[in-house]
């Protein structure tokens, strides 16, 4: 090879065996322990899909009652296969009516919510197809191959592809949007503006922030008509077509209009432990700081920066498309009230793309100054610098997830060392364990911090599912009062901790009970147990 030319020619005749064996690699890497904490439920979003579809599916009611993604699209999607799923189960003899069906998930909900993570490892493969298909009309295979591999060790992308929630999910349905974005400048065809709202209205029922995507489709038909625009054939079947697909994908949205407002109040809360904003311009620099030069390395972040300069010296029409909505996105989720590390998801599958072109460039350049050899050992040199990292990021990642939580074997030594039907006040992340295992108590926060005892013959479900925090009781007397002979406390007190400027109420709760109570166990993390939060228990003196 003499020239990048003869490099891409070779790349055309391998690209489909290429892009299999990226394709391959980027689902075993989201395999890589994606049955974690199963038959637990230790994530706490997983739940709040699952169970929402088996009450859908027992009380026969379509509506969802929870809009505050509103994840539609995964909820219905859920629904079908856990149908399809019951129907397969009665052909086999496995059950014979849905009220077997329900069992099943009570004993052991590990298959429904194994099913709802590989869902979302489909949808985190299939964006790295998608990618590679716009890297491709964008520019050429080269890059479209770089993308998708980029895509494919992104350790954010590849960790919640083994969710069971909608973080692929919408990425993937903004790409095919995008994709026909790119069809408006080739053929400015309604056909185009039509298959892009569409599949915009679909990722708004996904999740609500996918909106800010209307600006792209906008941009797409001002770079397409100029600013002087004439007619609203277009526009007006855009927002038809978009808020159609928003019914199709989630009707309840428009029919329990009242419930929307409760659930999207309640999501734009201003505070959140762990999670609380820090204004515009700390949270920018936090999303910079942190998910993204994690997910792209520093070297990879430069190169980003570097290309939207290139983008907008160049000024071309694809360009600045391609860098509308990470960029704008960027700026939306940084003057949100919460901050969270998930929120870059939509942005990555463009920015992987926006880095593989920079590389790309940059190669040309150096191909033109000097020569191909060291174009080619310096774009060797920035791919390994970016890649090495993030694939090591995989493997610790996938290593830890295939490995013992801290909560089972805290509850494994709790089975084995407290006497049955001891009294024991447990929250939040904490083992779960079989309800009749012990007398669980918890402290409600609805109800001015009182504790109150679980109530198991009313629980459908095997297995006692914590709740609750503990540094939310209203006077430590509770414990005596209710006769609790352990607790049982997981990391709230560690994250307390470290905004007890906000929280020093709560934190003083916790330390008074620390205090009151002699620390038997410990979770320590080892070369079995390689994920979880700290566990304590604390064993209550009588009195």
């Amino acid at each position: 090879m003499k020239s990048l030319k003869d490099f891409d020619r070779i790349i055309d005749r391998h690209h489909q065996p290429i892009l299999i064996g990226i394709l391959l690699m980027g689902l075993l890497l989201r395999l890589y322990g994606i049955n974690f904490g199963l038959p637990y439920l230790y994530n706490p979003d997983e739940p709040n899909r699952v169970r929402r579809v088996f009450r859908m599916l027992s009380t026969q009611d379509v509506n969802p009652h929870w809009f505050g993604h509103p994840a539609s699209t995964v909820i219905y999607l859920l629904l079908l296969s856990y149908g399809l799923m019951f129907v397969g189960s009665r052909f086999l003899g496995i059950c014979n009516s849905s009220e077997d069906f329900l069992e099943l998930y009570r004993q052991d909900p590990s298959i429904f919510y194994l099913t709802g993570r590989l869902w979302s490892t489909f949808f985190g493969v299939a964006t790295i197809w998608v990618v590679y298909l716009i890297g491709s009309k964008l520019f050429n295979k080269t890059v479209g191959l770089i993308s998708a591999f980029l895509v494919a060790i992104i350790p954010l992308h590849v960790e919640l592809s083994k969710l069971a929630r909608m973080d692929t999910l919408m990425p993937f349905l903004l790409l095919i949007s995008f994709y026909y974005c790119l069809k408006i400048l080739e053929e400015d065809k309604l056909s185009n503006y039509i298959h892009a709202s569409f599949f915009l209205g679909l990722a708004i029922a996904t999740k609500y922030p996918a909106i800010i995507f209307v600006f792209t489709i906008i941009l797409a038909y001002i770079l397409t008509k100029g600013w002087n625009v004439k007619g609203y054939l277009k526009p007006v079947s855009s927002v038809l077509t978009c808020t159609g697909a928003v019914f199709i994908a989630s009707p309840f949205l428009f029919l329990d209009f009242k419930q929307v407002l409760i659930d999207i109040s309640q999501e734009n809360r201003l505070f959140h432990l762990g999670a609380t904003g820090e204004g515009f311009i700390n949270d920018l620099i936090w999303y910079i700081q942190n998910p993204l030069i994690q997910s792209f390395t520093f070297l990879g972040i430069l190169l980003i920066s570097f290309g939207i300069f290139l983008v907008l010296v160049i000024n071309q029409e694809k360009l600045l498309l391609l860098v509308s909505f990470p960029s704008l996105f960027l700026l939306f989720i940084s003057v949100l009230n919460l901050r969270w590390e998930r929120w870059i998801i939509p942005m990555i599958p463009f920015l992987c793309i926006l880095l593989a072109y920079t590389i790309y460039q940059i190669s040309k350049l150096i191909e033109l100054r000097f020569n191909y050899f060291l174009g080619s050992c310096l774009i060797l040199i920035i791919l390994t610098s970016i890649i090495i990292p993030l694939l090591q990021n995989n493997m610790l990642q996938g290593y830890k997830l295939s490995g013992v939580d801290t909560r089972t074997f805290t509850g494994e030594w709790m089975l084995r060392n407290i006497p049955k039907n001891s009294k024991i006040l447990v929250e939040n992340y904490t083992p779960q364990l079989p309800k009749t295992s012990f007398q669980f108590f918890i402290v409600k926060h609805n109800k001015d911090g009182i504790i109150e005892k679980f109530n198991a013959e009313r629980s459908s479900h095997a297995t006692f599912y914590p709740y609750g925090k503990i540094g939310n009781l209203k006077s430590i007397e509770e414990i005596d009062k209710n006769k609790i002979q352990y607790i049982i406390m997981g990391n709230y007190y560690d994250l307390y901790l470290r905004e007890k400027n906000r929280y020093p109420k709560i934190v003083d709760r916790y330390e008074d009970i620390i205090n009151s109570g002699e620390l038997i166990y410990e979770a320590q993390k080892n070369n079995k147990v390689r994920q979880g939060p700290m566990i304590r228990i604390y064993k209550v003196s009588e009195k």
